[in-house]
């Protein structure tokens, strides 16, 4: 009969310091990965409202690249800090923001593409000189409150 003398096995310590490294490899890990799927988080919200404010910009600057100032019946540029930029034309439609929407020729009260997605504090039209419009757009992710602003000048033709 044979004996087994070999007693080779894991002592307390041993053991100890393998959980030790395991957990701190885990830790690591865990941090990477959780920090990853933040960073995923907040450019895939900031995709979101450049994709939606280049999108408004673009349609209110088509409409006013073709606007006359005789078209213009009269400006509301939030003369009484309720935060309605707008130009009323001649044919009774409004082309700016107004109650927090976006209104375009013909479109009345255009909503944003995202349900996600709202117009910030800081959208206004200014008018710089005679024709001359500085558009700042600001929007807000609802959840988050991360907001992105963005500025554009137009000028429109001078034909009065």
């Amino acid at each position: 009969m044979k004996r087994l003398t070999n007693e080779s096995g894991l002592t307390l310590i041993e053991l100890l310091a393998t959980l030790a490294i395991t957990t701190m490899i885990g830790l690591v890990a865990y941090a990477v990965l959780y920090n990853g799927f933040k960073t995923y988080d907040r450019v895939k919200v900031e995709t979101a409202l450049r994709d939606e404010a280049d999108i408004i910009m673009a349609e209110l600057i088509s409409h006013m690249y073709t606007l006359r100032t005789s078209d213009i019946q009269s400006k509301q540029l939030d003369e009484n800090n309720e935060g309605n930029y707008y130009l009323l034309l001649n044919s009774g439609e409004k082309l700016g923001f107004y109650q927090g929407k976006l209104y375009l020729n013909g479109d009345d009260g255009k909503a944003l593409q995202s349900d996600f997605i709202q117009l910030g504090k800081q959208t206004e039209i200014q008018e710089r000189s005679e024709g001359q419009f500085h558009i700042i757009l600001s929007l807000e992710w609802v959840s988050s409150g991360q907001t992105l602003t963005i500025e554009s000048e137009i000028g429109i033709i001078k034909d009065s």
